[in-house]
Formats: C-alpha cells, structure tokens, sequence
C-alpha cells in the first residue's frame, strides 16, 4: 500500500478529533504483542476456497477465526441422521496453516435450524436430540477450538420470563441452556464455554433490561454448577451509539469469575448522510475506537475482539440492514477492495493501547 496515514479531522456527528495513524504495516494478528489480545474475523469456507486475496488477507490479518455459517445446524445437519463437516473442517484446515486460533459457533441457537427440525423434533425426543448433536460436534473438533459460543441469543426483555421462547425453550424449558454447556463441557473439556447475545453494549432502556436478565441468568447458571465460562458481546453497532453504562456491566461480569469476548463487531453507517465516503468511514472509525477504549478497560477480561467479517463486500448488513439510500454500507476493517479503513486503523490503535499487563482472570472454579 506504501506509506499513508489516516488523519481523519473531525467526527461527522459529535467534531470528535481523530487520527488513527498509518495504514501501512502488518496486520492486525501482529497488533499488539505484549497484551496478547487477540484479533480475528468470521469467515465462510467458500470465501477462502474461491478468493485467493481474500484468503491471502485473512491470513495477514487475523489471528483467530470463527465460522460465519458452517456450524450452525443448517450447515451441519443435511438430514436428521447425517453431519456434514466439510466447511467447518476447510476453515480449521484453514486456520492450522496460517497459525490461527478457531472458535465455534454455535451450538444451540433459534434460527438456522434445517428444515427437517420442526416435523421431527418433539417434546419426547428434543433433549436427547440436543444432546446428540453436540456430543457429535464438541467430540469432532475436541482440541482444535479455542472456544465455543454454546447458547446464542437467549436473552429476551420482552418475554414475561426473560427467555427468549426459541423451539428449545417450547420444547425443554428453560434446563436446556444447562443441558447444552454441560453436555458440551464433556465432550470438549478444553474449550472456554460461552453464552452469547447481542444488544448488550449501548447506552438506553433497552439495553439496561437485557444486561440486567444476561447477568441474573449467568449468576442462576453458575449458582446451579452449569460450566459457562464466558459472556460473548455480538457488538453489532450503529454509528453514533454511546457506551457509558458498559464498564459497569462489565466490571460485574468479571465479579462472577468469568471472560468476555467481542464476538461478532461491527459498526453500521446508516445514520451517516450519503457523501462523501469519507465522512461515513471517520463516523465508523470513531465508533470503533470509542467502543473498543471502554470494552478494554477492564483490565483481564476480553482477550478475543472479531468482527462480523473482514471486508464490506461479505457484511451481512448489506442485505439484512440496509442503507435507506442504496448506497453500500462499509462497517468493516477493509473496503469491497481489500483495502485497509480508518476502522482497521482504530482497531489497530486500539488494541496497542491496551494494558501490557493484560491477563485472563481465573475462571470461577466449576462442579
């Protein structure tokens, strides 16, 4: 790319001044050394298989990855009898060659279900079908993942019980989130176990009634021995979102013994008029920045920070959140052409400032 640097003014929406530095130089995997945070991306099987720069990028930048889709249970499950492993194993393969670290994603979740599921699973056979399949799934990659987000998206303000009622809840009850970690926690004893949601990190209502149910659920989860270890943060995030309440929340994360992971970051520029494009990308940059100063605060608790992605042209956000002005939204590190943003050089910035004595706490002792 040569020598450039990214000096970005004024902030679209707030006249925050920001410089994020060059552009140039290793990836974000090398960044920084000394704190041992690790930065990586989701990413398809497919996308490495058929783009050469594409998988050349991934491999400069990340240093762990996590599978978008090939482990959900639409990509795994073709039939109720039959797994289909080929594109986790690819991204493992993948990740085995470039010196990459891998978690998994996920094990029980609402959506991406096969379409098999709701004529043939029932109240009689749902618990030993959950179980099945991830004794299954934890035994096949057993060692070869860092972590596993267990149970996504459980969390719901709305419902009377503060559950999300998703086919499992209907199915089992609310034990099926105990079920799920422990049954994985045999059959992967080394990988961190994580509960992962979205919507927990903004300022607002909203979000202070989902951090309120996310940690009463975490502490009935430890209280009944339930091995979760970790609370992933999905961060899907929109320009212009404040992030003062989350130290806080944090801070009494990390008083129940357990990790944090950011495990699915990016930043939407919807709010942001049209032109020009650098106006949009210094509002995203910002976001970064702002976000990731305060989820790295705390002082040993986030050791992997993903994005939902690594370039504008795989966000899902442009067909599941689009820009009301047809125009392609860019909430990622690198643009449709594999160039570096203002974004990658505020997570790069980010990530150096982070505490040198950045250490993982001591997970609260498990039954």
């Amino acid at each position: 790319m040569g020598a450039c640097s990214v000096s970005l003014g004024a902030c679209a929406l707030d006249n925050t001044q920001v410089d994020y530095g060059p552009l140039d130089g290793p990836g974000l995997r090398e960044t920084p050394p000394r704190s041992g945070l690790l930065y990586g991306a989701a990413v398809e099987a497919s996308q490495l298989g058929e783009d050469a720069a594409l998988a050349g990028a991934v491999a400069r930048e990340c240093a762990i990855l996590v599978p978008e889709g090939a482990l959900k249970w639409r990509a795994l499950r073709p039939a109720s009898d039959r797994f289909d492993f080929r594109g986790g194993d690819a991204i493992v393969r993948f990740a085995s060659l470039h010196g990459q670290r891998v978690r998994g994603h996920t094990l029980v979740r609402h959506q991406a279900l096969p379409d098999w599921f709701a004529a043939s699973a029932g109240s009689g056979n749902a618990s030993s079908l959950l179980a099945a399949h991830i004794e299954t799934v934890c035994g096949h990659y057993a060692g070869q993942l860092q972590a596993w987000d267990v149970v996504n998206e459980v969390v719901d303000p709305r419902a009377a019980h503060g559950l999300r009622e998703t086919p499992w809840w209907r199915l089992l009850g609310a034990g099926y989130i105990g079920t799920a970690f422990r049954t994985a926690r045999a059959a992967d004893p080394a990988a961190v176990l994580f509960l992962n949601d979205y919507g927990l990190e903004a300022d607002g209502h909203a979000a202070d009634a989902k951090r309120g149910l996310v940690l009463t659920l975490l502490r009935r989860l430890l209280d009944a021995g339930v091995p979760v270890q970790g609370l992933g943060l999905q961060s899907h995030l929109v320009v212009g979102d404040r992030f003062d309440s989350l130290i806080g929340f944090l801070e009494q994360v990390r008083g129940l013994g357990l990790r944090v992971a950011v495990t699915e970051l990016d930043v939407s520029d919807v709010p942001v008029p049209g032109q020009p494009v650098s106006a949009r990308d210094a509002a995203v940059a910002t976001t970064y920045a702002t976000f990731l100063q305060k989820v790295l605060a705390v002082p040993g608790l986030v050791r992997e920070v993903l994005t939902w992605g690594l370039t504008d042209a795989t966000t899902w956000l442009r067909s599941y959140r689009p820009r009301p002005d047809g125009l392609p939204t860019r909430p990622l590190p690198l643009d449709e052409a594999l160039a570096r943003k203002p974004a990658w050089a505020a997570i790069r910035t980010s990530l150096a400032r982070a505490d040198a004595r950045y250490m993982i706490p001591s997970p609260r002792k498990q039954a």
